[in-house]
């Protein structure tokens, strides 16, 4: 019986065009904007923190706690480093944010995204500053 493994790799641009969806859906507050990159059971973590999130109803949840003290924010200014045949992207970005008390922060933070096919599967955040995703 000859058994045919299907290839779920993606190119890097669609990896990159996937990590700032991502990055454009958070900075709305667009939460199922948000969810629609991330596989179901996707785990999001901030290894700076000690705070891991596992699947879409936990993310989501965290993004809600998020969106109730975050007023304003940004992410830019990308480097993106990308192995499309491992699935991995790697992102390092400034984020500017004005918390709901009017507080502004500015933050150089990188994340390391796993892909599973066209999905984000895992997301590791370092954060050179305060952790909204709670």
């Amino acid at each position: 019986m000859d058994t045919k493994i299907e290839d779920t790799r993606i190119s890097g641009d669609a990896m990159i065009a996937s990590a700032e969806h991502y990055f454009a859906a958070v900075d709305r507050g667009d939460i199922p904007a948000t969810l629609e990159v991330l596989s179901p059971d996707c785990v999001i973590e901030v290894l700076t923190d000690g705070i891991r999130h596992d699947g879409a109803e936990a993310i989501a949840e965290m993004f809600k706690r998020r969106l109730g003290g975050v007023s304003v924010a940004w992410h830019g200014n990308f480097r993106h480093l990308c192995e499309p045949d491992q699935g991995w992207l790697t992102s390092r970005f400034d984020v500017r944010r004005t918390n709901a008390d009017g507080t502004e922060i500015g933050m150089d933070n990188i994340n390391f995204f796993q892909f599973d096919g066209p999905l984000i599967k895992h997301v590791t955040i370092w954060m050179s500053g305060e952790n909204t995703l709670r």
